[in-house]
């Protein structure tokens, strides 16, 4: 009866994320800095936005580190679940896409640059083949989620966005 009960339990390792932990730290302290930073400004509209998403930025770091240090065995893979390799490129590249979405905003405004980045980050964060009907609800939820964020800021949150100079819709 042991050797049948021993032969079905799987080896845990015990690994800490270290990584993670670090740089929640350090997402910590950048927004202990960021929320001293909001004290200097007069105005409720202007600080009350940085300061609701500094506090959750800091409640999600400090989540991260406590499950980390409390969570003291996790099963270690040795291999992703799709079974290939990581990739630093495409990790690269998608800070790129991002970076560039950034630098494009002034130009060609949110809606365009936006949109862009999301079909970027979507093409390269996909492994599994591309089939017609992700395509086309991919496609869908990219609409919909850069039209959302638009609507959420623009409107509802009155944050102006840019509108682009090269580029500006009626």
């Amino acid at each position: 009866m042991n050797n049948s009960m021993s032969a079905s339990k799987t080896e845990v390792r015990i690994k800490r994320d270290v990584g993670g932990m670090v740089c929640a730290s350090l997402f910590l302290l950048l927004g202990a800095v960021c929320l001293y930073e909001t004290t200097q400004m007069t105005d409720p509209d202007s600080f009350m936005f940085p300061r609701m998403v500094i506090t959750g930025l800091m409640g999600l770091s400090l989540a991260l580190i406590v499950t980390s240090v409390f969570k003291a065995t996790v099963p270690v893979a040795e291999k992703s679940q799709s079974g290939a390799a990581p990739s630093t490129l495409r990790r690269v590249l998608l800070v790129a896409a991002m970076m560039g979405a950034t630098l494009l905003m002034p130009w060609v405004g949110f809606l365009l640059s936006a949109t862009g980045a999301f079909i970027a980050l979507m093409l390269l964060a996909q492994y599994d083949p591309w089939t017609k009907g992700k395509l086309l609800l991919y496609s869908f939820v990219a609409v919909a989620i850069v039209a959302g964020f638009y609507g959420v800021f623009s409107y509802l949150l009155q944050v102006p966005l840019p509108e682009g100079s090269l580029i500006q819709f009626p």
